[in-house]
């Protein structure tokens, strides 16, 4: 069976009753309770009004499958082992744009395959999107509601440079809306101890720009948007 949403952990208190998985895990983090919302597809027009004064950064999550040779020269290669190996890196970037394969290729290669103790490897030999199955058990999350941080496995973390950039247009307060483990809900916490929680729970990479193409500017100033 794909892995579940809801938490088996014992369940803590917030201000929307008890809290799934990913909540769990951010308050066992340092995470404030207080600090922790929700936001439903019927909760826009109230969280507007409440949030008003801050920028809520609105963040998908991705996770590739990356595929690259090991030279012969490596001397920690394994002589049974197979010449192509495989890894899966998470991407975040704001809600609205498109990633673009060949800078992430290129940033894949020189933050993570070459500092992972891969120096002897050859340039990526494929890279493409994980099937759901297995983005589904590296996370512990099921596809529609994958938050990026607080997954079931430690993988690298890619966190596109416009996330944090976007906090110096303003001096707003910054919130992070990220998937929340739920399916029809998104998880809201400051942008900085999203960002906190991720150096400590992941390989974490800032990393430049992977972004094909902005729709729309993914700042948003005291109101929110409904994602489809």
């Amino acid at each position: 069976m794909p892995p579940q949403c809801h938490s088996i952990d014992s369940p803590v208190t917030t201000k929307n009753t008890q809290t799934p998985l990913l909540q769990q895990r951010l308050v066992n983090a340092g995470v404030s309770v207080n600090d922790i919302s929700f936001r439903g597809d019927d909760d826009d027009d109230e969280f507007g009004r409440e949030q008003k004064g801050t920028i809520i950064v609105e963040i998908k999550t991705l996770v590739w499958e990356v595929q690259f040779m090991v030279s012969e020269h490596d001397d920690n290669k394994d002589e049974n082992s197979s010449p192509i190996k495989t890894m899966h890196v998470v991407v975040t970037l704001p809600m609205k744009d498109k990633v673009d394969e060949t800078l992430l290729r290129d940033l894949i290669y020189k933050h993570v395959v070459v500092s992972s103790n891969n120096k002897n490897s050859s340039l990526i030999s494929s890279i493409k999107m994980a099937p759901t199955s297995i983005a589904e058990q590296l996370t512990g999350f099921t596809s529609g509601c994958m938050p990026p941080i607080g997954h079931a496995t430690r993988m690298p973390l890619l966190v596109d440079s416009s996330i944090n950039a976007q906090i110096m247009v303003t001096n707003k307060t910054a919130i992070a809306s990220i998937g929340s483990g739920v399916l029809g809900q998104s998880l809201l916490l400051p942008l900085n101890d999203f960002l906190r929680v991720a150096a400590e729970t992941a390989e974490l990479y800032f990393v430049g720009s992977v972004i094909h193409k902005a729709s729309k500017p993914n700042i948003i100033i005291g109101t929110t948007q409904h994602i489809k």
